[in-house]
């Protein structure tokens, strides 16, 4: 039995293809993966772009979070090409497949269903997931989930890697589960943990303060808006309601890599010597 922390960055569908959007809001353009074994080790790490068919460009965005524009993914493979190695990688046995947040379980769910690519040996490696980000935040006693960059950062391990890179936040996920292994430390570490925020409940603006809400627009071409107290039902007559107007990351093991890229500063390139390649290299 192996397990494996497994990351997706994912672009729009071109809004230009409506019906389709309904069903396929979205595409994987990156898959990062890291392989753990039985002694919570980093054995491999696995990392491809996957070239979108259904839109040439990337959302603004998408491309300010990950730092992947257009003319990084024109060479890329398709996910038809690309899921066949990510699944060959894995290899044989029990795989237990980990992410922050059921999203990319959602995503593998509808893509490949949608671009018909399930098959046996796909639907046995994606056959058992653990929402990673829900398990760890109930171990520190949150309520609310927390971001993967927070969750490394209160435990004190700080990020490794380029934030929204799916490798780097794979391995990243991988490091809160390897320190939860020894006890001692992550209970240390868990001891300074802050304390959750507390979501303040969105409250209407008493009348006169210093500040407006925005969020009711304003009536009969009058700059103010109603407050929320004041706001009547909707049976409610319109003259009534215009009365009511207020006033104014590091870890030991393979890194296998089937692109080679620059982005931030940070190269990759595929493996060399004794490394294994179990992907092709991106085309120049």
């Amino acid at each position: 039995m192996i397990r494996v922390f497994i990351d997706l960055e994912m672009n729009m569908v071109a809004q230009k293809n409506t019906e389709l959007r309904a069903k396929l809001p979205h595409e994987i353009i990156e898959i990062g993966a890291v392989k753990i074994d039985e002694h919570f080790q980093v054995v491999d790490r696995f990392c491809s772009y996957v070239r979108p068919r259904y839109n040439t460009k990337i959302h603004w965005s998408v491309a300010k979070l990950t730092g992947i524009k257009a003319e990084t993914l024109r060479d890329a493979d398709y996910l038809e090409q690309v899921l066949p190695r990510f699944v060959s990688w894995l290899g044989e046995g029990t795989v237990l497949m980990y992410a922050w947040s059921d999203s990319d379980h959602a995503q593998i769910e509808r893509e490949c269903g949608y671009k018909q690519l399930w098959t046996p040996e796909t639907r046995q490696a994606f056959s058992h997931w653990t929402d990673f980000q829900k398990v760890f935040t109930k171990s520190v006693g949150y309520r609310n989930a927390i971001s993967l960059s927070k969750a490394v950062e209160y435990m004190g391990l700080g990020f490794d890697g380029i934030k929204h890179d799916a490798l780097s936040d794979a391995e990243n996920c991988a490091r809160l589960l390897i320190l939860m292994q020894n006890e001692k430390e992550y209970l240390k570490r868990r001891a300074s943990f802050p304390p959750e925020p507390v979501r303040k409940p969105v409250c209407p603006v008493t009348e006169g303060g210093p500040e407006q809400d925005n969020r009711i627009p304003p009536q009969n071409g009058k700059k103010n808006a109603p407050s929320v107290k004041n706001q009547v039902s909707a049976d409610t007559t319109a003259e009534s309601r215009n009365a009511q107007h207020s006033p104014g990351k590091k870890t030991e093991g393979k890194r296998h890599t089937n692109y080679s890229r620059s982005r931030k500063t940070v190269q990759r390139s595929a493996g060399t010597g004794k490394l294994p390649m179990h992907a092709v290299a991106e085309k120049t």
